[in-house]
């Protein structure tokens, strides 16, 4: 019968071939004595040889020594040594075997050395070593040692023999006295070498009977041992097989019996069917490497290393579903009927891996938790804590192992603290706080502790665990928010928020006091400039220095702050009547006024400031506060460097000013903006040659609001860019509507704010709208005014990029700003725009003329068209076309118009002849 792959299994009547081994045993154990019988005849030969060789060596000892004495030749002596050695070699391995631990190497030496055949020489040292006691070679011995005296005595001889010959006056009667000696010595071997013969030969005559009898002895009980041996294995075998199976199937481990040499499966348990999910026929018969897969750590799921395996490993057994079940496997080696076999078994660790799991995942947590970590026995002694607990405390682990840790211990209420702590947990099973404790250095720190008790199955308490965390940077780092949450980290003076709840305590102050206060507010004037020109780092120091001069130019009882980037506060308390602020405004003026030395530069500076009173103006903190501001603006309208107390009308303004800016904000979305157009004239033939674009603002409820309102307003809250853009959209909308109705394109101008020219994206602004729109860049004129293009640095960077566009550029306002001819000749403009401040002031007034005139000039050898602004007489035009002047604009011509209204003026502009110079008709 075979299994798979052709691994044939064990049928029960080969089990029987111990027996048939037990009877070859028998043949063996002859076979043996019959060979350990003619080991003794070899090792018997093997002395006898040697007692011949020694007793032929003996004699030739004798004779060299006797011839040295003769000749007195020292080759003679040599030769003697040479004889000797070979007795010397079998008196040393006799002398070695007769030890208890005798050394084997060196019997065997000394009888090679002793001229004995290798072959011989084993068994010449087993039939000494284990006969030795035996009477025939114990007289064989006998005689072999007393013929050490005979050898002692040549030595002694050729020392005397050797000595006298060497002197300087040998004498011969001694020598001849030495020579029968030797003869004497040499006569006496013979006797002892015969006796010797003898009794070896009779010693190795018992030995021969000795194991002969011991071998018919052997052969008879292995002959019998045989018999009952097969008696009992033929009625037990099989039901050792019975109770070996039923072991097997009730044993809790998988057992899996391999064979040694090839890997294959001989036999499994129940539980291995159960584990693997599959039948002992799928199982047996097939490669042990099939269902395990070796987890790397031993190699013992490879057959061929499993004998090299010891202890435990852990493995893992593939189920026929390839889930793979963790197992742990020790092997032991056993023979499988007459195979030689390895038994494996095999354990379902499944639980226990998850239980180490969790156990290396809890303990790679606690050493690498950031909170210290403290585990007490139910007595409260310490059996464990963590790496951060020596850190955080400076206590190694073996300083407090054992001890009762105690919580807290580092102020006066601590013994309070404790029993309170532990009444806690014992009540409630934990207890979580903020004490403090102490470092092993005596330090103090905030300890954030949390306790909790380890219950048992019977929840009685095992263990106690604290964790717990230096809290001290977080307290340190809670006061430094604390402080820049409520003072500036430059001045380090109280912040707005600081500022405003110490005039909430001050004002509680003054209601129980029934006294007053007043709040100053405080502008820098000139602060700008100083930034823009030593740079903000100066302009730190600058804010630090006004901090320290307010604070000592009031009580300690008052309150200066920082409120903002260059505005200051100062809360005075218990004021009486309006002169006792009036007198520290004027202290904080002087102060400020003067030099302040910062870094390299010395800087002067002014300050604006707006006083209000409590209770006079208001009984609200905050109120306090925005009528301290409203009075600072109005210092500033009053030419600044001044203080201006509170007032109702301030309120007013400041009131309509907000609603305007809110109303302002949403114009946009309600669409309450409209732009209006003027023509600009060519003044010598009364042609349209272009528009100006002019936003209105038509106000819901204040109707028609001038630009000079509102523009600047939208300049300060930024919003003009929001405005300008819808500016710039409507304008191309517009110009592509009148396009459609057959209108020839028309130039439009618009004027660019400050804020929107120095905007790096103008110029990709302004090409979207009119990629979107389809508006030709040659049909828009940006207006930019003189003192916006001279508010920074290399304005023609951003002039040569729009002009690069294709849009035509004009300056605006030119003659009222600063008039830099030295700029205006790098300025890639088209158009030169002549204040109305000049034109309307000719020709009357000679001055203005010499301005326009210069101005026109200036445009001419420049090569710019120059425009006029403001022309409202026939007189003004007459003058301006007689200076040369190209272009104009004014009420002469025509009033700023809604689109509506401009449109019928483009149809006839080509409809008006030229005209003679001072032959001028108004358009509208």
């Amino acid at each position: 019968m075979k299994g798979k792959n052709g691994v044939a299994q064990k049928p029960l009547r080969r089990k029987l071939i111990p027996v048939l081994i037990i009877f070859l045993g028998i043949t063996v154990v002859s076979l043996a004595l019959t060979f350990v019988v003619l080991e003794v005849v070899s090792a018997v030969r093997g002395f006898v040889a040697g007692e011949g060789l020694w007793s032929k060596t003996q004699r030739d000892a004798a004779f060299m020594l006797y011839m040295y004495g003769h000749n007195r030749d020292p080759a003679y002596l040599e030769r003697f040594d040479a004889a000797l050695t070979v007795t010397l070699g079998d008196q040393t391995a006799r002398l070695e075997l007769q030890k208890s631990d005798y050394d084997h190497a060196v019997a065997t030496r000394g009888f090679i050395n002793g001229g004995n055949h290798p072959d011989d020489v084993p068994g010449m040292i087993r039939l000494f070593r284990c006969c030795s006691q035996v009477s025939y070679l114990r007289r064989a011995v006998d005689l072999w040692t007393q013929g050490d005296a005979h050898i002692l005595q040549f030595v002694q001889l050729k020392e005397r023999l050797r000595s006298e010959i060497q002197t300087a006056h040998p004498s011969p009667e001694k020598i001849a006295g030495m020579l029968k000696e030797i003869e004497a010595v040499n006569d006496s071997v013979s006797p002892l070498a015969n006796a010797f013969t003898v009794s070896i030969g009779e010693a190795a005559r018992w030995v021969t009977r000795l194991l002969f009898l011991v071998t018919t002895g052997i052969i008879v009980v292995l002959i019998m041992l045989g018999s009952y041996v097969s008696w009992r294995i033929l009625n037990g075998i099989r039901k050792s097989e019975e109770q070996y199976r039923a072991l097997l199937d009730t044993a809790s481990d998988a057992l899996i019996v391999v064979d040694r040499d090839t890997g294959a499966i001989l036999e499994v348990n129940q539980k291995t069917t159960q584990m693997t999910g599959r039948s002992p026929d799928e199982l047996i018969g097939t490669w042990y490497s099939n269902i395990v897969r070796d987890s790397g750590n031993s190699g013992a799921g490879v057959p061929g290393n499993i004998q090299t395996a010891s202890g435990a490993h852990r493995l893992g057994i593939i189920r026929v579903d390839q889930q793979v079940i963790p197992v742990e496997v020790s092997y032991s080696e056993t023979q499988w009927a007459e195979q030689p076999a390895h038994l494996a078994i095999i354990r379902d660790i499944t639980e226990q891996v998850r239980a180490e799991r969790e156990l290396r995942i809890s303990s790679n947590a606690m050493a690498n938790m950031a909170e210290g970590v403290i585990i007490t026995d139910a007595r409260r002694r310490v059996v464990a804590v963590n790496q951060a607990f020596t850190t955080i405390t400076g206590y190694k682990e073996a300083e407090v192992v054992g001890e009762v840790p105690k919580y807290p211990m580092a102020r006066r209420n601590d013994s309070a603290l404790h029993f309170s702590i532990w009444r806690t947990v014992l009540r409630t099973g934990k207890w979580q706080g903020e004490i403090w404790n102490k470092r092993k250095n005596g330090e103090t720190y905030p300890e954030l502790l949390s306790i909790s008790a380890v219950l048992d199955s019977h929840h009685h308490t095992t263990h106690y665990v604290g964790v717990f965390n230096d809290v001290s940077a977080q307290k340190d780092y809670e006061q430094k928010l604390h402080h820049l949450a409520h003072h500036d980290p430059l001045t380090q003076l109280p912040n707005r928020a600081a500022f405003e709840d110490r005039c909430r305590m001050g004002h509680e102050r003054a209601l129980r006091r029934n006294t007053g206060m007043a709040l100053l507010f405080i502008d820098l004037d000139g602060f700008k400039a100083v930034n823009d020109t030593h740079g903000h780092a100066t302009g730190d120091e600058l804010l630090k220095i006004v901090g320290q001069r307010l604070s000592q130019c009031v009580r300690t009882t008052d309150a200066v702050a920082r409120v903002g980037g260059d505005e200051f506060t100062v809360l005075l308390e218990d004021i009486v009547a309006p002169e006792n602020a009036t007198a520290v405004a004027r202290k904080l003026l002087a102060a400020l006024s003067l030099p302040a030395q910062c870094g390299k530069h010395s800087v002067s500076i002014f300050a604006s400031i707006g006083i209000s009173f409590y209770p006079q103006d208001t009984s609200d903190v905050q109120t306090l506060l925005t009528h301290a501001d409203m009075a600072m603006y109005q210092a500033k309208k009053c030419g600044r460097n001044n203080f201006q107390f509170f007032s109702a009308a301030m309120a007013v303004d400041a009131m309509s000013r907000l609603n305007l800016i809110n109303d302002l904000k949403l114009a946009i979305a309600h669409k309450q903006f409209e732009v209006h157009y003027q023509p600009c004239v060519n003044i010598f033939s009364g042609e349209i040659v272009g528009l100006e674009a002019l936003i209105r603002w038509h106000h819901p409820k204040l109707g028609m609001v001038s630009p000079a309102h509102f523009i600047p307003l939208a300049e300060e809250i930024g919003y003009i860019t929001a405005i300008s853009e819808w500016v710039l959209t409507e304008v191309c909308r517009q110009g592509i509507q009148w396009q459609r109705r057959g209108i020839q394109p028309v130039q439009i101008a618009v004027n660019v704010s400050p804020r929107s020219f120095w905007d790096a994206d103008l110029p990709k602004q302004i090409g979207a709208i009119l990629r979107a729109s389809g508006w030709r860049a040659e049909n828009l004129c940006l207006e930019i005014t003189e003192g916006t293009m001279m508010a920074q640095d290399h304005p023609e960077t951003i002039l040569d990029e729009l002009r690069a566009m294709g849009c035509k550029l004009a300056i605006d306002d030119f003659g009222i700003g600063y008039s830099s001819l030295g700029h205006l000749k790098n300025f890639a403009v088209d158009y030169l725009k002549i204040d109305r401040l000049f034109t309307s002031a000719i020709p009357s007034k000679s001055k203005d003329l010499a301005i326009v005139r210069t101005i026109i000039a200036l445009g001419k050898s420049l090569k710019l068209r120059i425009i006029a602004e403001g022309i409202e007489t026939a007189e003004q035009e007459e003058c301006l076309i007689a200076e040369g002047c190209d272009e104009g604009q004014g009420y002469l011509f025509s009033r700023p118009l809604p689109a509506s209204a401009i449109e019928p003026l483009l149809r006839k502009r080509f409809a008006v002849a030229h005209r003679q110079p001072h032959q001028v008709a108004k358009i509208a």
